[in-house]
């Protein structure tokens, strides 16, 4: 990963804690996710003034890739366990017989044993 790369999404506080809670924001954004990120940035073009809070080290949510493991080989989503559910989810009756009649849909294949990866 090179150096800019590194820092994208880095949280960090442009004013000290003191200085920021002082303020009077017009819209405080609990979450640095994607949706969050979007909704500060349309209300900072309207001219409101924002403030974004994250938990996590990184801004970007389920946008954002993590290396779990030390093998640098292992890049995952945040949000990779949303495929893999058990039980998985089950489309309505309209969706698969839409499904049915489309030879470009989506299929989640299984795989057993699960989370392996072969290189």
């Amino acid at each position: 990963m090179n150096e800019i790369a590194a820092k994208l999404g880095a949280v960090g506080l442009p004013e000290p804690v003191a200085a920021l809670a002082d303020r009077d924001w017009d819209a405080v954004i609990v979450g640095g996710g994607h949706n969050g990120l979007t909704a500060a940035a349309y209300l900072a073009k309207a001219g409101r003034s924002v403030l974004v809070l994250e938990r996590r080290e990184r801004l970007g949510g389920a946008a954002t890739l993590e290396r779990p493991f030390a093998d640098p080989g292992f890049v995952v989503s945040p949000c990779a366990y949303v495929v893999g559910r058990d039980p998985p989810v089950r489309p309505r009756p309209a969706a698969r017989r839409a499904e049915a009649a489309s030879q470009d849909s989506l299929r989640l294949v299984r795989c057993q044993p699960p989370h392996q990866s072969q290189r």
